[in-house]
């Protein structure tokens, strides 16, 4: 009975711990928002960005549905992954 109830507690916890992501964020975001300002609304069909975005987490700030926090750029209001980058690589998380 003692193993079952320590397997049993030991899987909550991992689980916990792989869903959880950073948990420094209260994320209750369900949407990004447009921004004010003389940001980029569209992307050019080649797929480049020129001009100015916002630049945040993710997941915290955005509304997207990462499991951590991960480097994000907003162009109108939806939000997209930067790739080739990391959160931390930028400063503080």
């Amino acid at each position: 009975m003692k193993n079952k109830i320590l397997i049993i507690l030991i899987s909550v916890f991992t689980i916990n711990i792989i869903y959880a992501g950073c948990g420094a964020c209260n994320v209750d975001n369900k949407k990004a928002e447009t921004p004010m300002g003389e940001f980029v609304t569209s992307l050019s069909k080649n797929g480049t960005v020129d001009g100015m975005v916002l630049a945040s987490c993710g997941m915290c700030n955005f509304g997207m549905r990462n499991k951590d926090c991960s480097l994000a750029i907003q162009i109108s209001d939806k939000a997209y992954n930067v790739k080739g980058t990391h959160i931390d690589d930028h400063g503080d998380s």
